[in-house]
């Protein structure tokens, strides 16, 4: 996009601010529609279905999008994308029920699918070539900073205006959003020519990433689903505050996680990543208070938060730079995968065990707990894989990580 020697150039600023105003918009959404389904009467599936209609229309998208990311102007695409996402936060504020908010949350998630490779591909495309893990690194600290304010914004708000108002606030930081796109400038690359094949879906040399991203945002999406509700019934009333607490800690992790890569090696970050990301999940399931909360929330910040951009580093360190779009989408499939079938099973279960118990309590927090599995998992596959991991790197990159 521009000089490229130094992380702070324009065109990495740039896309900075603008994944800032997605990113805080949207973490505003997915902490209130939940809340929003809920109150329209929706039961513990229903509300998993919002997150899974959510991640089967990003899914849906990726074989007709991922093959124009590296065939046209990644900086239209991801403005077409962003006035999408719009239209989907007009629709949330206008909707009398719960067809017309998984209708809304549908067009949200095939919009989602393309915004988040295309940021993501950008972002790589503006960075200089041994500055990846570090700038990926800062790229997701300022999704932190969204996050810090998003949800708990957005449940403050919700109590003081109501869902609609709230809605239609969202609706203004993404156009501010949009408005900072305009400054973006194409880097000057060979195009591929556009066609809808395997390899233009789906990266193989990021497969092994992707695949990890699976488990691991099976989890996370159980907590954006399901923490807010969880919280309610335990009567905690500034259940909000994780998200803000989580967020702050990310302020710390982010930076640090890019260096950390660096001098000591994917697999020492990675793994202690994980194991932080599955103890935070049996804090909540056994936590009673806001404090227990909140302890978890500053786990989850050496957990998810060192996982997320770690596994983005790995998903498009491990592909050729004429195909970072197709590899970013190929990561962000994993997690579509995962918000797929991650918080309708939850919700399945936790009806499950609300019948058998007669405690909507109970079956919540053995829904968090459960959640162990697949993140372990996940350390499990990595730990195998990791060898050929390595190998790609060391091929594309020509750097010992």
């Amino acid at each position: 996009m521009d000089n490229q020697k130094t992380i702070w150039n324009k065109g990495f600023i740039t896309i900075l601010c603008v994944n800032f105003c997605h990113q805080m918009s949207q973490q505003m959404m997915n902490t209130l529609v939940p809340k929003y389904a809920d109150s329209l009467g929706a039961n513990a599936y229903l509300i998993g279905l919002v997150g899974s209609v959510f991640a089967i229309a990003s899914f849906l998208i990726r074989p007709v999008a991922s093959p124009a990311f590296d065939s046209f102007s990644k900086k239209k695409l991801l403005q077409i994308a962003l006035f999408g996402i719009l239209l989907t936060f007009l629709g949330y504020a206008f909707s009398p029920n719960m067809t017309v908010l998984l209708c809304a949350r549908f067009l949200h998630g095939a919009c989602i699918g393309c915004v988040a490779p295309l940021s993501l591909a950008i972002a790589g495309d503006s960075l200089p070539d041994k500055e990846i893990g570090r700038g990926i690194g800062i790229f997701t600290l300022c999704q932190a900073v969204g996050q810090a304010v998003g949800p708990y914004s957005g449940l403050s708000l919700s109590k003081i205006i109501g869902f609609q108002k709230t809605f239609l606030i969202g609706v203004a930081i993404i156009s501010v959003g949009i408005a900072l796109s305009f400054m973006l400038v194409d880097k000057p690359q060979k195009r591929e020519t556009y066609r809808i094949t395997l390899d233009k879906i789906i990266e193989p040399d990021s497969i092994d990433p992707a695949i990890i991203q699976f488990f691991v945002m099976f989890a996370y999406t159980c907590i954006g689903s399901y923490l807010a509700i969880y919280g309610e019934l335990l009567s905690i009333d500034r259940i909000g505050l994780y998200f803000s607490v989580y967020a702050i800690f990310l302020l710390i992790t982010r930076p640090v996680s890019g260096m950390m890569i660096d001098r000591l090696g994917y697999p020492k970050v990675l793994s202690t990543g994980i194991i932080c990301f599955a103890l935070s999940f049996l804090i909540i399931g056994f936590s009673k208070t806001l404090n227990g909360m909140l302890l978890a929330a500053i786990v989850n910040s050496f957990g998810y938060g060192v996982c997320y951009p770690t596994l983005q580093s790995l998903v498009i360190s491990c592909a050729e730079k004429s195909k970072r779009g197709v590899a970013a989408s190929t990561g962000f499939l994993g997690s579509d995968f995962g918000m797929l079938l991650g918080p309708p099973l939850t919700g399945l279960l936790i009806d499950s065990v609300t019948k058998s118990s007669g405690s909507r309590i109970i079956a919540y927090s053995y829904g968090f707990r459960l959640m162990t599995i697949p993140i372990l998992l996940g350390l499990f596959y990595f730990l195998l894989s990791w060898k050929r991991i390595k190998y790609k790197l060391d091929m594309y990159t020509n750097a010992d990580r």
